[in-house]
């Protein structure tokens, strides 16, 4: 019986190696001695290597396994183990693992680094994650080790991205939650647990009447695409402030897919808000009892007494004057801390050289020496800020003397400015005193001085510090003379510079 064309003999090896060589999988033996016998292209190409570079070279040293002896490690095999293992093999290559893949400029691609939107094949990634399964086999009596191996840096990438998508909707302190194509949540963050109910839900269901505003939102921005940014919703006498942000969730083909929101609640942000504002005005009004109620008292009680005294030399009216005189050098202390301690609203740009020109001889009667680098120009409130230097000069010619030298510059980052004096400095101890209310440790002083400093400084939004001059380091091309000066150093930080 005629059984038609009968199949050709062929080279079974060839054959075999063929079919090997052609499989996307790495195929790789290795001998008793652990040595690669055979390679197929495809782990080739995985581990950067050139074609039939692999054959006779250690399996130790081809990172797909972790062993000092490549004998050793075939030899130790007793059944199938399946390892995954990141390599780097192409120090030249993109760098998709460690960082993300990137333009031709060198900066980050923005689009999501899911398996069909890598802007790079991943054989020409740098780093690759690889899985390997190896395991024993006899060929005519001698042992081998058979590893297969793939690449998984596709499945890798979107692990690592779930793990960080999942980590974001674990801890972030906000309220973040996503929504489909008809406005149900699909997925909340942990920061609400009582929004877990939400699932499946869209706003009109959850809170019918009261959440169809929200709903008309999100339809909009699944319908339209239109974004919605910081949409404030309050409600005063439920103590409740909310800000909304809401943005399309598009799919690869830029199709809308749903919504991606997220929800500040700031109810107790705007009550410490109010709180502050009725703090201020109880302020206003301590002001104001200091401002009349009793400075005026105080200057008649002073003129009665000059008047009393009158051709008298008794040292309880000298004693008593001089308890009047300090008393009304205090409330003008206090009041000083009081206006200067409301917010800055609409500063202006300032130079700091004129400012420090002008009241330098006000503070000091025109003894010491005040240097500068660089005139500075700030956002500041004028008049606060004279008052701010004028207490540090006189603060530096109390203790350095009438010929103390006060400089004034930029830190060397730029974040601020500095005022520093060659006088005997403060102990390191005391630098956290010096701004509270009523420290001094001079006779003549009120201690009100450097904690007005403080309050003005905090009112622009600045933080001061006190430090020693010793430890100054300024911009490298400021001009003039850097030796540290050896006495007090206030550094104002977070300034903005014009």
């Amino acid at each position: 019986m005629d059984r038609g064309p009968q199949p050709t003999e062929i080279d079974n090896q060839a054959f075999f190696e063929t079919l090997v060589g052609a499989v996307d999988a790495g195929i790789v033996a290795c001998d008793g001695d652990g040595r690669i016998a055979f390679a197929n292209e495809a782990v080739e190409t995985m581990l950067g290597a050139e074609s039939g570079s692999l054959v006779g070279s250690p399996v130790a040293e081809t990172a797909l396994v972790d062993a000092d002896s490549g004998a050793e490690w075939v030899a130790g095999l007793d059944g199938p183990s399946t390892v995954e293992r990141t390599i780097e093999r192409d120090p030249d290559g993109v760098p998709v693992l460690d960082g993300g893949p990137v333009d031709g400029a060198g900066s980050p691609v923005s689009a999501p680094r899911t398996a069909d939107r890598l802007s790079v094949a991943l054989e020409d990634a740098r780093e690759v994650a690889l899985e390997v399964t190896a395991k024993p086999v006899a060929v005519a009596g001698e042992r081998y080790a058979l590893l297969t191996v793939r690449d998984v840096t596709e499945r890798a990438l979107l692990d690592r991205e779930s793990s960080i998508l999942d980590t974001i909707f674990e801890s972030i302190p906000v309220y973040l939650f996503i929504k489909d194509e008809e406005g149900r949540h699909v997925r909340v963050s942990d920061y609400n647990s009582e929004a877990r109910e939400y699932i499946g839900q869209t706003d009109l269901d959850i809170w019918g009447e009261e959440g169809r505003e929200s709903y008309e939102d999100d339809m909009r921005v699944i319908e339209e695409g239109e974004e919605i940014v910081d949409k404030v919703s309050a409600d005063p006498e439920w103590n409740y402030f909310f800000i909304t942000s809401k943005v399309p969730w598009r799919d690869e083909n830029g199709e809308i897919r749903g919504l991606i929101g997220l929800t500040h609640d700031l109810s107790d942000w705007k009550r410490q808000e109010r709180q502050l504002e009725r703090q201020n005005e109880r302020l206003r009004t301590v002001a104001s009892v200091i401002s009349h109620d009793i400075r005026n008292p105080l200057q008649v009680a002073s003129g009665h007494l000059e008047l009393a005294s009158s051709g008298s030399e008794s040292e309880h009216v000298d004693s008593a004057a001089d308890a009047l005189d300090r008393m009304a050098a205090l409330l003008e202390e206090l009041l000083e801390l009081v206006r200067h301690g409301q917010w800055v609203e609409d500063p202006d740009p300032v130079s700091l050289e004129t400012v420090a020109g002008d009241c330098w001889a006000t503070a000091t009667g025109d003894a010491g020496t005040l240097t500068f680098d660089y005139d500075l120009t700030v956002e500041a409130d004028r008049g606060r800020l004279r008052q701010l230097l004028e207490n540090l000069f006189r603060n530096a010619v109390v203790h350095g003397g009438d010929d103390v030298t006060v400089r004034i510059g930029p830190l060397g980052d730029w974040s601020g400015f500095y005022v520093e004096d060659d006088g005997p400095g403060v102990p390191a101890d005391e630098r956290e005193k010096v701004f509270e209310s009523g420290y001094t440790t001079s006779e003549e002083g009120t201690g009100f001085g450097l904690a007005i400093v403080q309050v003005i400084a905090e009112a622009h939004g600045w933080r001061v510090a006190l430090g020693d001059s010793d430890d100054y380091a300024g911009p490298e091309d400021a001009p003039g003379d850097h030796e540290p000066l050896g006495g007090a150093r206030f550094e104002f930080r977070g300034v903005e510079f014009v």
